[in-house]
């Protein structure tokens, strides 16, 4: 854990991966508004002004010709309707992707403050470690002393309850570290709620 994680591992999270969908969708739907700004006609390679099928519907009264003159004319008195449409899609995606970035900035600050945690957690641990042996030493002393009649049984109380005190923050600490594991598990967008 000292050399971090890789960021690419916040795509596992939820909510960075909803947010990245939703910029994806975001930049489909611009696709979409922008692709209606054309006539919705397909034309196919038997379809050309040249054939006899498209010269034909020209002389069709009332049926191909009034629809394909809709299509095409259709988009040229909404263009400003669409092209608002495709201005406001553009508009909502970056706002979606602003969402995103503000999602994937909130994973980064969980994984950096459970990292943090662990880090913080370990220096503490060594420190109380350092201080269990020293601690176990003064009780050992006491004890010794006790027993040759230059120390009272206080002492030895008093040595023990400092060397007790010192186990319970020992632990203390250790929940707090394997807490912060399991916060870097969950940042990272492992065990969600929902299993």
């Amino acid at each position: 854990m000292g050399n971090g994680v890789p960021a690419e591992l916040l795509s596992r999270r939820p909510d960075v991966k909803a947010a990245e969908y939703a910029v994806v969708a975001a930049n489909s739907r611009i696709g979409l508004a922008k692709a209606a700004m054309y006539p919705s006609i397909s034309l196919t390679p038997s379809i050309g002004t040249n054939s006899f099928q498209f010269n034909r519907w020209f002389d069709l009264p009332g049926s191909i010709v009034k629809t394909i003159a809709g299509n095409i004319t259709q988009p040229i008195f909404q263009k400003g309707a669409l092209k608002t449409n495709y201005e406001i899609s553009i508009i909502e995606r970056e706002k979606l992707a602003v969402q995103f970035k503000q999602s994937v900035m909130l994973a980064v600050s969980e994984v950096s403050d459970a990292l943090a945690k662990i880090k913080h957690s370990d220096r503490r641990l060594q420190l109380i470690e350092a201080k269990s042996n020293s601690l176990a030493k003064a009780t050992s002393d006491a004890a010794l002393l006790y027993k040759s009649g230059m120390a009272n049984y206080l002492e030895v109380i008093t040595a023990q309850n400092n060397a007790l005190q010192n186990d319970l923050e020992q632990i203390s600490i250790k929940r707090e570290k394997l807490n912060a594991v399991v916060d870097l598990y969950r940042a990272l967008g492992g065990g969600s709620d929902t299993e």
